[in-house]
């Protein structure tokens, strides 16, 4: 072997394995990520519902663009359902059901309407443009009726079952992810997961504590937004309303 070949055969051999390593890296397999979610009061440790819980890795996942919509139905003083994940971009609907009016405020820090706005068919749809793990709806002239949305990034989470339990079916390519748990009262946890060529299952558990250091509501929805900015009334009724109670701005 001459003194050139040696050195143009390690190249070719570093060019080959380069070329192996983008084609691993791009190849994508299923994956199911499943656990429990549970808190952990001090006392003793039970299983938490209502967590929304999602996949985050270092750098951008390829994904497709949401297209099927995420519906919140608010009806008879309630939405439905109360705590919801929906993807950048995907649409967010609003559904209102019934005779009686509604003046719905989005509380986030990014989303902003240009103003009051009514609603004659009592359906609003909502696409926010950035992750943000604590959006908060709620009816100005119903107290009891709020939901929380979590704005994640990519289109694998889940909300925690009463049972505590999360599944997630993603098509991952190997690598290092971190699963994560948010709840607007506790905060977030979240572990490290590895997933290898072989890897079809994993199981995460994710527990918050009840001695986290927790986000005030109250003071998250006073500084995210202005009712009379960002509000949108559903009016069934709206010709019979009186004129100081209409928006200023149709």
């Amino acid at each position: 072997m001459s003194k050139w070949n040696a050195p143009l055969l390690v190249l070719l051999l570093a060019l080959h394995n380069s070329i192996a390593k983008t084609k691993s890296a791009k190849q994508t397999q299923k994956v199911r990520i499943t656990g429990i979610v549970s808190l952990d009061d001090g006392r003793k440790r039970k299983p938490f519902a209502n967590a929304s819980v999602y996949l985050l890795k270092t750098g951008k996942l390829k994904c497709g663009k949401p297209e099927t919509p995420v519906i919140l139905v608010l009806q008879r003083g309630k939405f439905t359902p109360q705590y919801a994940c929906v993807q950048v971009d995907q649409p967010l609907i609003i559904q209102v059901r019934g005779k009686e009016a509604h003046r719905v405020a989005v509380s986030s820090r990014y989303y902003r309407r240009p103003g009051q706005a009514r609603i004659p068919d009592k359906k609003l749809t909502i696409k926010f443009t950035k992750p943000e793990e604590a959006v908060a709806l709620d009816c100005v002239l119903h107290a009891d009726e709020s939901a929380w949305i979590s704005v994640v990034p990519n289109p694998w989470h889940d909300i925690s079952q009463p049972t505590g339990k999360f599944l997630i079916d993603a098509s991952l390519p190997p690598g290092q992810y971190v699963v994560r748990a948010y709840f607007h009262e506790f905060g977030r946890v979240e572990k490290r997961i590895v997933v290898r060529k072989d890897t079809i299952m994993l199981k995460v558990d994710l527990t918050f504590r009840s001695t986290s250091k927790k986000e005030s509501p109250s003071s998250q929805k006073n500084n995210a937004y202005c009712p009379g900015d960002t509000s949108v009334w559903f009016t069934p009724n709206w010709r019979s309303r009186s004129k100081s109670d209409s928006p200023t701005n149709e």
